[in-house]
């Protein structure tokens, strides 16, 4: 016949350093009078904070240039109701560049990572409601990075976007683009012509 079963967890705020809200993933498992295990898996979500900071654009993937944009931007209780809050808010620009180095015989990179202040400002959010940042049109191409701070519970949340049009590097590919040469025929003479493919 049928059972019910009532299992209690007990995470003792564990993560509750974490900056998003987690999920807990429990596997049940009941044998068959044969001795086959049926298992089962129970996905519950998990709020070990007070309070959560979230922020959404009012643009699909990235503004054009010179385009005047928006973030909503809320504070919510682990039962999803928004509360009050003052918020600080900075906006930035990221720029990476790549340094080429001779290590022995052989060429390496690395990438660098430079932060630019662009505009920073305050937002008070009323308990039920969400708050708007509205930001000037950025001129410039480029990665920013919005991050918003409550400087009472010091939680920090942010959201990265690019500005203008381009495409998204493939994950896990930081490297400059690479060309393979080869020369076509034997080794040239030097001061020689050489023919590469």
């Amino acid at each position: 016949g049928a059972g019910n079963a009532t299992l209690a967890l007990d995470p003792k705020k564990r993560g509750a350093d974490a900056d998003q809200p987690l999920r807990l993933r429990t596997v049940v498992s009941v044998l068959e009078p044969g001795g086959r295990a049926v298992s089962d898996s129970v996905i519950v979500p998990y709020r070990p904070k007070d309070s959560y900071l979230g922020v959404k654009p009012d643009f699909a993937y990235s503004p054009s240039r010179n385009e005047a944009i928006k973030f909503d931007v809320v504070s919510l209780n682990p039962e999803g109701d928004a509360l009050a809050a003052d918020l600080n808010w900075r906006l930035v620009q990221v720029y990476y560049t790549y340094d080429w180095y001779k290590d022995g015989s052989r060429w390496r990179w690395r990438r660098s990572r430079y932060v630019k202040e662009i505009n920073e400002g305050s937002l008070g959010l009323r308990e039920g409601r969400t708050g708007t940042i509205s930001v000037d049109a950025l001129g410039d191409y480029g990665d920013y990075r919005l991050i918003v701070s409550n400087p009472e519970t010091k939680e920090e949340t942010s959201y990265q976007f690019w500005v203008g049009w381009g495409g998204n590097a493939t994950e896990g590919v930081e490297a400059p683009d690479r060309v393979r040469l080869t020369v076509a025929e034997k080794e040239p003479e030097i001061g020689g012509r050489a023919r590469l493919t």
